[in-house]
């Protein structure tokens, strides 16, 4: 078998507004930012992505400690490879990509 020792670091940072609070209902909008580094030790290959997240959050408290939400986004991402074990030492690409985020997902949440 053919294993590729891979080395990743990853961060992501946000922050939301409440903009309407009803009852147990909370509405909420805001951004998230994020930046991630992976390193393919065996390909020599170097893979970077960062990118932007706007979001609208609904969520409902269920009681003190717990609540579901939701969190439907779109995200901009530009993403960045270079492979160091190519003929050309140059090579290198670049795209962009764009689509909604977490359409549909539930996550339940626990309230310290």
């Amino acid at each position: 078998s053919n294993k590729d020792s891979t080395y990743e670091i990853a961060l992501k940072v946000g922050m939301d507004k409440l903009f309407k609070d009803y009852k147990s209902w909370k509405f909420y909008y805001g951004i998230d930012l994020w930046g991630r580094y992976l390193y393919y030790k065996d390909r020599k290959q170097h893979f970077t992505s960062i990118a932007i997240n706007p979001f609208f959050g609904i969520q409902y408290q269920l009681n003190k400690n717990f609540s579901i939400s939701t969190e439907p986004g779109f995200f901009l991402k530009y993403n960045f490879r270079k492979d160091l074990k190519s003929f050309d030492s140059q090579n290198q690409t670049n795209w962009w990509e764009s689509r909604l985020a977490k359409i549909g997902f539930l996550q339940l949440n626990f309230h310290f």
